[in-house]
């Protein structure tokens, strides 16, 4: 019983969509009192209709694959361009810790190995630099707007003072 419910559940499903459909032909097929003349106008006019449609439908399926297309490049792009990132931070990471590098072989040269480890720390070395002198600069121009602001208040103090 079930599976009769079922089935005719689906077949009456069917014809709702069928019917839906006829309705939706229905609406535009001319009314066929009407002279054939004015019949052919307005078979002329939906086809016109339709044909504008398909127009603006494929233009908005040409655009919208070209901006897939686009996203997709920028995607794999990006992708590269991180996967690149993490490669470099992975071998500073390798030369910081003072590990061999693996594309070396399992034996490594040590001497290259300990020149690229003197280098790397020469330019973290003065990366830390650069950035605690820039830090340091901050600092000062802080202190700078601190006291500019400091005597402005006491300047708009006195002026208040002056006004009552």
């Amino acid at each position: 019983l079930e599976s009769l419910v079922d089935r005719l559940r689906d077949q009456q499903e069917e014809l709702a969509n069928a019917a839906a459909q006829l309705e939706k032909a229905n609406d535009c097929l001319p009314d066929p009192a009407l002279p054939v003349a004015n019949q052919l106008e307005h078979a002329v006019r939906k086809l016109k209709e339709h044909a504008q449609m398909i127009i603006k439908t494929k233009n908005q399926s040409k655009e919208l694959h070209q901006r897939v297309s686009n996203l997709e490049s920028t995607a794999k792009e990006k992708e590269n361009l991180l996967l690149s990132k993490d490669k470099i931070i992975n071998e500073l990471r390798l030369r910081l810790t003072g590990r061999p590098d693996l594309s070396q072989g399992p034996t490594g040269d040590r001497e290259a190995g300990d020149e690229e480890a003197k280098k790397a720390l020469v330019v973290a070395q003065a990366t830390l630099s650069d950035m605690q002198r820039l830090i340091d600069q901050k600092e000062e121009t802080v202190l700078k707007y601190q006291s500019l602001l400091e005597q402005l208040r006491t300047d708009e103090e006195a002026e208040i003072g002056r006004a009552v």
